[in-house]
């Protein structure tokens, strides 16, 4: 399973409204903390509003929040909410791949944001920044730390 930009940007939201579950960011706060375009990070945070992940106040001091504990919301639950599936399904894989997926989602499935929170709080936020990932709905390649790059090339 690879994910798409919203899928990411959704992950990313999730993750920093989870590193303070009493806050309520704005779109625009959130956007500007973690290096997101304001206006896909608002389409996405709506989705998983409607999707009843978040929860979104109005008003001078309004924004969105964690609508639940950041431990009991699966990532994959905040990945299908981010945006439209994929045409393609893993029935048209071979057993083999068939397998892999199911494995991916079965842990995406049992990881929930608040260890994905807990595991990122260690990653600076700069790693968190746009030109990470492709255009909307495109898959986002694998990104490999700077040192793994840089020792390749020596």
């Amino acid at each position: 399973m690879l994910l798409t930009r919203n899928a990411c940007y959704a992950l990313i939201a999730v993750s920093h409204l989870a590193d303070d579950h009493a806050s309520c960011d704005s779109a625009r706060d959130l956007a500007a903390a973690n290096g997101i375009p304001q206006e896909m990070l608002a389409k996405v945070l709506q989705r998983l509003a409607r999707a009843g992940l978040l929860v979104s106040h109005y008003g001078v001091r309004g924004g969105y929040a964690l609508a639940r504990d950041a431990n009991e919301i699966p990532v994959l639950e905040v990945i299908r909410a981010s945006g439209p599936k994929r045409e393609s399904s893993h029935r048209e894989y071979s057993n083999h791949l068939r397998f892999v997926y199911d494995t991916i989602e079965a842990l995406l499935r049992r990881l929930t944001v608040g260890e994905l929170q807990r595991s990122c709080s260690v990653v600076p936020r700069s790693h968190f920044s746009s030109d990470l990932f492709s255009s909307e709905g495109q898959n986002v390649p694998p990104q490999q730390p700077r040192e793994l790059r840089d020792s390749k090339s020596k």
